[in-house]
């Protein structure tokens, strides 16, 4: 503002302080969590969330008894496919890891529960995949015409260069004319990526340079060998994924299991923690029954509404928020508050409680 218009506004900015006092709500400060909980505390009786609780901020004690819980109904027949599974995990991925996945998995179960009201994730899963997910993609290379005529013509050249150029070139050939599904990839894979799996450098000698300077030149022949090394990597990588499927139904089995437990030990304490407030507050706005009663009653309460540090949001508070805030287009005569978001996606420090940045975007 220049000075003219800056003394147009005093009057306006004097009495932004009395408005303040003057309001009959005043000025409320939140963290999400205690938001929710204020919003879980307005709730009717009947929309099933329970009152008179405990909320339990360090958890980890209960997971590690929901665990145990689990572990020790192993033993019971009809627990079979649970113990199939949870020794896949182990086989998979680790006793470790095992352990540490099915904790991450209690601690996002909201998102969980959330996602199969609407989907099916495992089937989500498996379209993301879509035929990598049902055939090792290391076998497309015998599909890809393309791919082994470069394999093909690298292995032409190297069957001019030196005695070791020439061994290679021949375990290729041989390769390529069998076609012999996985263990023929595994020789062609050999032939152009290490054992760490970083692409090999082209060979290079003065016999073989002679035979690339005849068939186009180094810069093609370079070009051409890295170019079979990132397809193959791809096609390694993109092998991976009906184990991918694997881990996963195994882990939705696992976890399934694991948060009845938690959630059983829970309600015997009369306890919640910070993702049952997540999942309460999101059912209640955006599938409960209830919803239209909490909208009004946040109606009356909010006018305008300031998000700080928006950056450690994670996306089932925002799915909350957004519920809330897009229910005013469907309600006739409804008064959107202001919305004013902060943050600093660079400064984003809450990974591990499921922030995630690019909602910012």
């Amino acid at each position: 503002l220049n000075a003219i218009e800056a003394k147009v506004q005093l009057p306006a900015a004097r009495g932004l302080y009395q408005r303040v006092l003057s309001s009959p709500y005043g000025l409320s400060i939140d963290t999400f969590h205690s938001w929710f909980a204020r919003l879980l505390q307005i709730a009717p009786l009947n929309a099933g969330v329970p009152h008179g609780y405990a909320l339990e901020e360090n958890a980890e004690e209960l997971i590690d008894m929901a665990w145990v819980k689990f572990t020790q109904t192993l033993n019971q027949t009809e627990m079979q496919p649970l113990r199939e599974a949870l020794v896949l995990l182990y086989e998979l991925i680790g006793e470790h890891n095992t352990k540490l996945t099915i904790k991450a998995f209690i601690n996002k179960r909201a998102e969980w529960w959330a996602a199969n009201l609407q989907d099916n994730p495992l089937q989500l899963l498996q379209n993301l995949c879509g035929e990598d997910g049902q055939r090792d993609a290391r076998l497309l290379l015998w599909e890809d015409q393309s791919l082994l005529s470069q394999i093909a013509s690298i292995a032409k050249l190297l069957g001019q260069g030196t005695t070791a150029n020439q061994k290679v070139a021949i375990t290729i050939e041989r390769a390529l004319s069998e076609a012999n599904g996985l263990v023929g990839f595994e020789v062609v894979w050999s032939a152009f990526i290490t054992t760490e799996g970083k692409p090999r450098k082209a060979p290079s000698n003065a016999t073989l340079s002679r035979a690339v300077n005849a068939n186009g030149g180094e810069a093609i022949y370079l070009e051409t060998w890295q170019s079979i090394c990132h397809a193959l990597i791809h096609l390694y990588q993109r092998s991976f994924e009906p184990m991918v499927l694997q881990i996963n139904a195994a882990i939705f089995k696992v976890g399934v299991a694991c948060v009845d437990h938690y959630q059983t030990i829970k309600a015997e304490r009369r306890v919640l923690d910070f993702s049952d407030l997540e999942w309460h507050a999101w059912r209640l706005l955006s599938q409960s029954e209830h919803a239209a009663y909490l909208q009004m009653r946040l109606d009356a309460r909010y006018r305008h509404i300031l998000l700080d540090e928006f950056q450690d949001t994670n996306p089932l508070q925002w799915h909350i928020i957004k519920s809330w805030l897009t229910a005013y287009t469907e309600i006739d005569g409804a008064v959107q508050p202001t919305v004013f978001i902060v943050g600093d996606p660079k400064q984003s420090i809450y990974r591990f409680r499921r922030a995630d940045p690019r909602l910012f975007d």
